[in-house]
């Protein structure tokens, strides 16, 4: 039996990581045909799709997601029912001329254009039932994704049922300028608004009632935005309704322009807001903030981490999305595998160090053992000073002192390594018996951390970096994928995140920001949060 989850994705920087991770998965599907030739995969793709049928009849498997982003940050559809045709009503209570008014349509990358090409072709060929006759692949084409790529619709693979778009019509293009989504509470009033709230409620219930066995919630935030908001008040509804149900939510930071002050001073405040009210709300939550920058919002300089063997554009949403996505992948395994059967409370129960928890992460991506064994590998490395960080501040903690990087908790997964690459067959009595990686990944754990709790997993199936997946990393051959290894943990690596947070919101100046005062936040409020902030350091410190 699958145990499903849910995905919420807030904001645009978000969708632009859950595309990436809906392509990434649907690029492991072994389809029926394959199961022949191929075992059943390892991955249970049931636990975050959903079977079903469209208008047409025509079976459909798409995520089991709902989307919340501004209506002109998208400018296709990419439902299960296909393309839609404009059908003019005939109205009878008006006999004078008619106006059609029509918004300007906006241009779609030739890489979707084709996408959707093929589609079509599939299908005529399936009603033609000419079996003798497959339909027409075409070759491959060179595609400028970098330069084409303008929303997050441009590069999905992946079709979405109609009811998981939740589009907010209150702010557009037009006003954006004088009026932008970018503080907290203009999420949390948007989202409590009778329509809005009904049909998140509906929405929610429609893809709970059709589950077996739900097992939790991913969040997708932007926090930095009024998106923040409205993932908290998103969370309050379900905390409602499903209060024992567990939450991670990853937590992601784009290119920002460090000469914006005033625009920064409101992300950063926005961001905590946003990390009090999702752990205030939920004790079983895990909140995993991911960057691709060793810096934070009031930062003096913008610091991109620095990847062997990865070349990213660090201003480009569709380069920074896909590295976040291919982590939140390799972290989300453990609750979608077959065989060894986590679910998202046992990784929490795992990582039960402190009362509220904020994990940090790092990675090696790729990681290029070549035709070595992973255990040769790991004898003459140590994972958590080699591998890079994903967390703002977090190598600068570890430069500082040692200490903090012992995890009190941790999880490793990996992907991409094949049973015959774990280890040699002459190893000693001592690894006698350890066939997969995650069994050496458990060996070296305990025998590195023995105080320290942990869990290890692992994939074979590699991560696949074909288009539309951004040309960033390097691979060998005419292969077009990588092996990675990512690291979870729960300690005090993250202790110079929250410093930087608390101390910031302690040197806003609040009669500057009346915005917020204007729409529902009060004095109390922010001393809250200051005390909150407060905690947090307290807690990560010890």
């Amino acid at each position: 039996m699958s145990r499903e989850v849910i995905t919420f994705q807030f904001g645009n920087y978000s969708n632009y990581i859950g595309t990436h991770y809906w392509n990434i998965q649907q690029s492991q599907f072994v389809y029926s045909s394959e199961i022949n030739t191929k075992a059943i995969p390892d991955v249970n793709h049931d636990v975050l799709f959903r079977e079903g049928l469209n208008s047409q009849n025509r079976v459909s498997y798409c995520p089991r997601v709902l989307l919340f982003d501004l209506k002109d940050n998208i400018n296709e559809y990419k439902s299960v029912e296909g393309p839609k045709k404009a059908e003019k009503e005939n109205i009878t209570t008006w006999k004078g001329d008619i106006k059609i008014f029509e918004s300007e349509k906006r241009p779609i990358s030739t890489y979707s254009v084709d996408q959707e090409l093929a589609e079509l072709e599939q299908i005529d060929w399936e009603k033609s039932k000419n079996v003798q006759n497959e339909p027409v692949k075409h070759a491959k084409k060179d595609y400028d994704m970098d330069d084409e790529v303008k929303y997050w619709s441009d590069y999905s693979n992946t079709k979405f049922n109609d009811r998981s778009y939740m589009l907010i019509n209150q702010y557009d293009t037009a006003t954006i300028e004088s009026e932008p989504f970018d503080l907290f509470n203009y999420g949390t009033n948007v989202f409590s608004e009778n329509s809005f709230m009904d049909d998140f409620e509906d929405n929610v219930r429609h893809y709970a009632e059709e589950c077996d066995n739900i097992q939790g919630f991913q969040f997708f935030v932007d926090s930095f935005n009024g998106f923040g908001g409205m993932s908290c008040k998103a969370l309050n509804s379900l905390s409602e309704e499903y209060p024992k149900l567990p939450l991670f939510s990853f937590l992601s930071f784009p290119f920002y322009d460090t000469q914006k002050f005033e625009n920064n001073t409101l992300k950063l405040l926005n961001t905590a807001l946003t990390i009090h009210g999702l752990l205030a709300e939920k004790s079983e939550n895990i909140i995993v903030p991911l960057s691709m920058f060793n810096s934070f919002y009031l930062s003096k300089q913008l610091d991109p981490i620095s990847l062997p063997n990865i070349n990213f554009k660090p201003n480009l949403d569709y380069h920074t999305s896909a590295i976040i996505a291919s982590l939140i992948d390799s972290i989300t395994l453990p609750w979608r595998q077959r065989s060894q059967k986590s679910s998202m409370h046992d990784i929490i129960d795992l990582m039960d160090v402190y009362k509220y928890k904020i994990a940090s992460v790092q990675s090696i991506l790729p990681l290029n053992i070549g035709e070595k064994y992973l255990l040769n590998y790991l004898q003459q490395n140590d994972l958590f000073k080699t591998s890079s960080w994903f967390t703002p501040f977090g190598s600068e903690n570890y430069l500082k002192n040692d200490n903090t990087n012992i995890p009190g908790a941790f999880s490793i997964t990996c992907k991409g390594v094949p049973n015959r690459l774990v280890k040699n067959p002459n190893d000693g009595f001592y690894f006698k018996g350890m066939v997969s990686a995650n069994a050496v990944l458990d060996q070296y754990a305990t025998d590195m951390y023995p105080k320290s709790r942990s869990k290890c997993f692992s994939n074979d199936t590699p991560l696949n970096v074909d288009l539309p997946y951004p040309n960033l990393i390097e691979t060998y051959g005419h292969k077009k994928d990588v092996s990675l290894l990512t690291i979870l943990q729960l300690n005090k690596s993250i202790i110079g995140l929250i410093n930087f947070i608390s101390n910031n919101v302690d040197r806003i100046n609040l009669k500057r920001q009346t915005k917020y005062f204007e729409n529902g936040f009060e004095y109390d409020d922010f001393l809250e949060l200051k005390a909150f902030n407060r905690d947090l350091v307290d807690m990560y410190s010890v």
